[in-house]
């Protein structure tokens, strides 16, 4: 079971498959899950989990990994779905922002080092 920064709430999840790989997503769609996402999280999500935040429109966006312990790649869509961003390896803690480079509608974290081992790569479409 996959819980929520609220160790009560279950995260509902759904199951993907990108270039033939299939993961485990857990979704924020919500704007109090998306403010929370990952923070507080201690135990890496495994090579087969990713969370997507689903955003009602594309605007850019901003994320940081403050409170969040576990260090992830970062990955903005556009939306069509197409990979516009990929941040590799940020640290846990950090404040510092992880933005997109033009509008985007999902965000996709994973482990550090996940993201290219799944083969995320700008211009990618997520969504086939």
């Amino acid at each position: 079971m996959i819980y929520s920064w609220k160790k009560w709430q279950l995260l509902e999840t759904s199951s993907l498959k990108f270039k033939g790989k299939g993961l485990n997503f857990i979704q924020f769609t919500t704007p109090e899950e998306q403010t929370k996402g990952l923070m507080y999280r201690k135990e890496p999500l495994g090579d087969k989990t990713a969370a997507i935040f689903v955003y009602d429109s594309a605007e850019m966006r901003s994320f940081w990994m403050k409170n969040t312990y576990i260090p992830l790649d970062i990955v903005f869509l556009d939306e069509a779905g197409k990979v516009i961003d990929v941040h590799y390896n940020n640290s846990p803690l950090s404040e510092d922002p992880i933005e997109s480079s033009g509008p985007a509608q999902y965000a996709i974290e994973v482990d550090a080092g996940l993201a290219d081992l799944l083969g995320f790569r700008l211009g990618d479409k997520f969504f086939q």
